[in-house]
């Protein structure tokens, strides 16, 4: 049963990726953007979830954004988040403190940022990740 529950999990997630990745490049956005001077840059984003078991999950996409975009500018335009500052809900995954005492914490390059998603410039090559956290 626990087998089926992470593969149904997974499945999840990677059709929400899909879904959310796709038509985010239409024209109106990349005119906007090239206007402003900035380029395509690709980037990695990582979602790290655990099962009941504690094993790690990650999910991984390679995506491209906009160099003058911040990471969380950049995952709203895919409705990867939707939230601006603090993040409790990636692709659909909802953490709550008050529930669980979980949150999202955030990595870049696999190391905890000290900056939020609104100040972290999308860099070429970076690797991004919500990592689902409890405690």
């Amino acid at each position: 049963m626990k087998n089926k529950v992470q593969i149904l999990l997974s499945l999840l997630l990677t059709v929400l990726i899909a879904v959310s990745t796709s038509g985010c490049d239409d024209d109106a956005k990349l005119h906007v953007h090239e206007d402003a001077g900035c380029y395509p840059t690709p980037f990695f984003l990582q979602v790290v979830t655990f099962d009941s078991d504690g094993e790690k999950q990650v999910i991984e996409d390679a995506m491209t954004g906009w160099s003058c975009l911040s990471v969380g500018q950049a995952l709203r335009e895919r409705d990867i988040i939707t939230e601006t500052g603090f993040v409790n809900t990636v692709m659909g995954i909802t953490a709550d403190w008050n529930v669980d005492q979980s949150w999202w914490a955030f990595h870049v390059d696999d190391v905890f940022s000290d900056y939020g998603i609104e100040e972290v410039i999308i860099e070429t090559g970076a690797t991004y990740a919500f990592v689902y956290t409890q405690g």
